[in-house]
């Protein structure tokens, strides 16, 4: 019989924090920029007055023996300590640094360029990563982005372009150092397979399915495997539902006091989608900076 160990680290500055007693969760909303909420137990004062709302965090799930990958690189935004029963909890939230890059306004200008060619040189120019789908045509003339909006409006504007230029809709989403601009047909990452037998704890219609017969929006907990994210799919095997879904949101729960190590998530079924794998898809911690 294999036994599967829980696997979970927590950097912060750089310093390994993974001996503590903590809680972590990572959620990425449907729009939302993905954020994290850590708590931890028995730190020295000494060791709590080093962080700051500088400070940046990183946390790496998943197993021991099997897939592990780095979930988050965030800044921290808010840091409390509280009295909780007769131990003192020392709590940190914040977004993945990513998505503060999108924020930013920058000026640039092209002509009969793609909507690819752009999102990889604006990706490029923010200091991050791009996995990217082609969209095989140009926006005829000149296109330009100025630095009144906000890059990530530009983006969206980029996305009304490529669904007119190909016909089926697109989404970007910033997370993990990269920027990612792709068909919503596009799987991202490998496919994990969900059954009773395997990962799976429970699954049903997501709550606010007001039709009983509509199988096509589903939300599961299983055991977490950090594959499981927004843009991935995964393969459904149950007597009930059965086939192939794509992650709209989700969040991870991993915890030393309570044993959870699961995740959550919100699926569509999906229609013919391509399979796609990006790289890097595993990122070595600490020391790695990816603005």
């Amino acid at each position: 019989m294999r036994l599967w160990k829980q696997h979970r680290e927590l950097y912060i500055d750089g310093q390994d924090m993974s001996g503590f007693d903590m809680d972590i969760s990572v959620t990425k909303p449907s729009s939302d920029p993905l954020e994290f909420d850590a708590k931890l137990w028995n730190l020295t004062d000494a060791t709590w007055d080093r962080f700051d709302k500088n400070s940046k965090l990183s946390i790496t799930l998943g197993w021991a023996n099997g897939i592990q990958q780095n979930v988050i690189y965030g800044n921290v935004d808010k840091l409390k300590a509280s009295v909780n029963g007769s131990d003192i909890e020392y709590r940190l939230q914040g977004q993945d640094v990513t998505a503060e890059a999108v924020l930013n306004r920058i000026s640039n200008s092209w002509a009969d360029a793609s909507p690819s060619v752009i999102v990889e040189e604006i990706a490029a120019s923010l200091g991050l990563g791009a996995t990217v789908d082609p969209v095989g045509q140009s926006i005829p003339g000149n296109w330009a982005m100025t630095t009144d909006r906000k890059v990530k409006d530009w983006l969206d504007e980029l996305l009304e372009y490529a669904a007119e230029l190909t016909g089926v809709k697109w989404e970007w989403f910033a997370e993990q150092g990269r920027l990612f601009f792709v068909e919503r047909s596009t799987t991202v990452g490998e496919v994990p397979e969900l059954s009773f037998d395997g990962l799976l704890l429970n699954i049903g219609k997501k709550s606010n399915n007001d039709s009983e017969d509509d199988e096509t929006r589903l939300e599961f907990t299983a055991m977490l495997d950090p594959r499981i994210r927004k843009g991935a799919e995964v393969v459904i095997n149950t007597d009930r539902f059965d086939g192939v879904y794509r992650v709209e949101n989700y969040e991870y729960a991993s915890s030393t006091v309570s044993g959870d190590h699961t995740v959550t998530a919100d699926v569509t079924l999906a229609d013919d989608a391509e399979e796609y794998d990006p790289t890097p898809d595993v990122v070595e911690f600490p020391g790695y900076n990816p603005v």
